[in-house]
């Protein structure tokens, strides 16, 4: 299975389209610097809004930082390139079936896939994080880069991490399910944005923890010793879980 990790990550860093994704990523964070605004893909709450939060201030490289964060909805469009030709491209063309007579099993084939992933779309995390916080602090100045903030900064990566990982395995369910990349694109998108306009309709507590997509756009307030954050990241990791052996049960069953 390493073997089969190793030649997957060699293929991902000889793709093309893995670096037109973060150029494209980079040059949407660098105009947003630019013009300091906030773009986003995700219905917020004007409270909570990096826009609202951050008017006045400048964007120097701590707030580069805070700001961007806002934002991270964007990393759904911007992982599903990576997601599809890790996860999807091999089931889309059914070529996964040569893969698994040469002698891999398909807990491997499915572990390394999601490994893989996992941490191709980490490097995407951290570098969508570098590039803001190089284009803050070149164009404003660095700030305050302290223990704490790196400290702070670390926490919201985490939790904006597991909360992308549980919308990308929602949709790995459907890639595994109907072999259909653009399936597995239909749901990363549109069910995040359904949940996220439902907690906020209807203010339900529960939706509110499973609003991944809300809770990593506004992952700078975090704070784990409040009951929000704590049961969001449970429901995250346990939908990761779920999600993953949903789609796992439903890959085995399937017949070369």
């Amino acid at each position: 299975m390493l073997h089969f990790i190793k030649a997957d990550l060699y293929r991902l860093f000889k793709s093309p389209g893995f670096y037109i994704t973060l150029l494209f990523l980079s040059i949407v964070q660098i105009l947003s610097i630019l013009t300091e605004s906030i773009g986003s893909v995700n219905i917020n709450n004007p409270e909570t809004s990096g826009q609202t939060i951050l008017e006045g201030v400048k964007w120097t490289a701590d707030y580069s930082a805070q700001a961007i964060s806002h934002m991270s909805s964007i990393l759904i469009y911007f992982g599903l390139p990576i997601f599809i030709m890790i996860i999807g491209f091999d089931l889309s063309r059914k070529t996964y079936k040569n893969i698994i007579t040469i002698g891999i099993t398909r807990s491997q084939y499915f572990l390394s896939k999601f490994i893989v992933f996992a941490l191709a779309f980490l490097l995407e995390l951290i570098f969508y994080y570098a590039v803001c916080i190089l284009a803050g602090g070149i164009k404003n100045g660095w700030g305050n880069l302290n223990g704490d903030f790196q400290l702070h900064l670390l926490q919201v990566i985490g939790l904006q991490y597991i909360n992308m990982l549980a919308i990308f395995s929602i949709a790995t369910v459907t890639v595994y399910s109907l072999f259909s990349g653009v399936g597995a694109v239909i749901t990363a998108v549109v069910i995040p944005l359904a949940i996220t306009i439902i907690s906020l309709v209807t203010k339900n507590e529960w939706f509110n923890y499973i609003a991944f997509q809300l809770n990593s756009d506004t992952a700078w307030l975090v704070n784990m010793n409040e009951v929000h954050w704590q049961n969001n990241f449970l429901y995250s990791i346990s939908t990761m879980l779920l999600s993953n052996f949903i789609a796992y049960c439903i890959f085995k069953k399937k017949t070369l």
